[in-house]
């Protein structure tokens, strides 16, 4: 018979005050039919090399790689940086957030009262720490802020934008 469909004996305190037991093995016998089973062994995971900066061949688009100067811009990478698209001021992620935002979503947030904009922490605020760079080094935006610290300066920011919506109406 199966173990799980026994039913298991159930004592009164009145019973066991009299000394009677549950009829079970002795706790050494209890784990005899367990065999320890065999630590698993996986194979070593291939690692490739990762090509450093000065290994990677030249790009033959560049200025440098043609032997001209490179332009006033920079180089492809810099043009393409995304801290060159980085907010500066409060006032400037206010008005990208606005450009960014659906209208529901201003909406919402127009209609929240004051006292739960932390509830906004793991969400828009969150997405204003990645997209504006508050952890990657926007030190003008966190400046703006007032702060130093990336959490501090996306409420400030989430603040800001919801006063902005209250002014709106």
């Amino acid at each position: 018979m199966l173990s799980y469909l026994v039913r298991t004996p159930r004592l009164t305190v009145a019973e066991l005050l009299d000394g009677k037991k549950i009829d079970c093995p002795p706790l050494g016998q209890v784990k005899v039919t367990f065999k320890r089973a065999t630590k698993a062994r996986y194979p070593e995971p291939e690692t490739v090399p990762l090509p450093l900066a000065a290994e990677a061949p030249p790009n033959p688009d560049t200025p440098t790689a043609r032997g001209g100067q490179m332009d006033r811009a920079g180089d492809a990478a810099q043009r393409d940086d995304p801290r060159r698209s980085w907010p500066r001021t409060v006032a400037e992620a206010v008005e990208r957030l606005l450009a960014s935002l659906s209208a529901a979503d201003l909406d919402s947030l127009r209609r929240m009262p004051e006292q739960q904009l932390i509830n906004l922490h793991f969400g828009l605020a969150l997405h204003i720490r990645n997209e504006f760079g508050l952890w990657a080094g926007n030190g003008d935006l966190l400046s703006a802020c007032g702060t130093d610290e990336a959490d501090a300066a996306s409420a400030a920011i989430v603040h800001a934008l919801w006063a902005r919506l209250q002014k709106a109406d």
